[in-house]
């Protein structure tokens, strides 16, 4: 699987709520001595990419409404 970067997330796609709550669970596993390249992080990458696309399906079929 690809590692994914904050830049392939297209960021104005997620609500607020779920960018605040990412950032901190990443905010507190860094606190606890957690690394940028530990799994982790790249769990919450793919969460929010994840996120995205259905935000982005959901416009999509909105516009045939």
């Amino acid at each position: 699987m690809k590692n994914l970067n904050i830049e392939d997330i297209n960021l104005e796609l997620i609500p607020p709520c779920v960018l605040q709550d990412v950032d901190k669970r990443i905010s507190d596993w860094r606190s606890m001595g957690g690394k940028d390249s530990d799994p982790y992080i790249q769990q919450q990458l793919r969460y929010l990419k994840r996120v995205e696309l259905m935000a982005n399906n959901a416009a999509d079929t909105l516009t045939y409404f």
